[in-house]
């Protein structure tokens, strides 16, 4: 297993886009090849396990250093360019499924769109599916994760994603047709296009706190 896409920073976890990685680990580990990123392993035998405390203890360091510019920096991402989108987008809902328990996310076709397959922590694919439970109020959904809630779907086309915008903890995915809000066991989608008024909107609640 290669080394995870997303890190505990004190009382929050940072999704690391592909690029920030990268940057990441030239700066802390830079024995480490892309390969040993992909593999969770260093040709010297420094582990994942070892490789994610040093980088998680390099994030703390940043965020003591200035809150304000890791936020900007390092937690906060806004992709527009489709191959960013298409790079990243797997790997941010899947984080977000497995730190949040909120819904679960399934490819709609058997293999990444790319010869390396699943090996790498930032698979590609064109089309899947997020299947989440329908609430209608906050208390409601507490009571009802304990009686099996009704579940929705929503199936997006990667290539149809017009801009991704927040952190972890709550982000919008704008596509053509929709959008769709990812906030901590909570999903919310808009099923029309998305005007100028609604992107200034999900952009100043998405981004939240430092």
């Amino acid at each position: 297993m290669g080394l995870p896409t997303s890190f505990n920073v004190g009382d929050k976890v940072v999704f690391l886009t592909a690029d920030r990685l990268e940057d990441l680990v030239k700066e802390v580990l830079p024995n480490w090849s892309k390969l040993d990123v992909v593999l969770g392993r260093s040709l010297d035998g420094e582990t994942t396990d070892e490789a994610v405390r040093q980088l998680e203890a390099a994030l703390r360091e940043k965020r003591l250093t200035s809150a304000t510019r890791f936020h900007t920096d390092w937690v906060r991402f806004e992709l527009s360019e489709p191959r960013e989108i298409q790079r990243n987008i797997w790997a941010l809902i899947r984080d977000y499924c497995y730190y949040y328990d909120a819904a679960e996310v399934e490819a709609d076709s058997p293999e990444p769109i790319y010869v390396g397959k699943s090996i790498d922590n930032y698979p590609l694919y064109e089309v899947f599916t997020v299947h989440y439970p329908v609430f209608t109020s906050p208390l409601r959904a507490g009571v009802a994760h304990l009686i099996h809630p009704p579940q929705t779907a929503i199936r997006i086309r990667v290539s149809r994603i017009r801009k991704v915008m927040g952190t972890l903890q709550g982000f919008a995915l704008l596509s053509e047709e929709f959008a769709v809000v990812f906030r901590p066991r909570h999903i919310c989608t808009i099923l029309e296009p998305i005007t100028t008024e609604h992107q200034i909107e999900l952009f100043k609640t998405t981004f939240g706190p430092l």
